[in-house]
């Protein structure tokens, strides 16, 4: 096993979560166990803390079910990239925060897996669901944007 520096970590984490970007890290929903759920990093700057992130699934009968609900989310076919071999519903009614310090500790505890990175097309698609959400508030948007929508 190699001994990796600390700071090694933090550089991944700094550089390696930019807009796009698809993680996959165990989360805990409630009283839920932990599992693996995939996130896409939605901030505009990496200097934020925290990162504001969008959660992904591979089921899409809610949504099948709910179509109130098709103007919150980004549906990627099968195929489309490596990293969601489903079809994958990218869910943008909520945002999720995840500090850099959390993220960097389930990177060193080998809990956090990045996929790769959403292409600008998919990104700009989240970015407009996002603006135009009554679901997220204003203060979330600002970070998010930078003050800027």
């Amino acid at each position: 096993m190699i001994d990796v520096p600390k700071n090694a970590y933090n550089q991944v984490i700094e550089s390696g979560i930019t807009r796009g970007c698809v993680i996959r890290t165990l989360y805990q929903f409630g009283e839920e166990d932990r599992k693996f759920k995939y996130f896409v990093s939605i901030g505009n700057t990496p200097s934020n803390d925290p990162l504001f992130f969008v959660i992904t699934t591979s089921k899409p009968a809610f949504f099948d079910k709910h179509p109130q609900y098709e103007q919150d989310i980004v549906r990627i076919p099968k195929g489309v990239f490596d990293f969601f071999p489903e079809e994958t519903i990218l869910d943008c009614k909520r945002v999720f925060r995840h500090t850099k310090d959390a993220l960097k500790e389930s990177f060193e505890n080998k809990d956090l897996k990045f996929c790769g990175y959403l292409t600008d097309d998919y990104v700009s698609k989240i970015d407009e669901i996002i603006k135009k959400s009554r679901h997220i508030p204003l203060k979330d948007k600002k970070c998010i944007f930078d003050r800027g929508f």
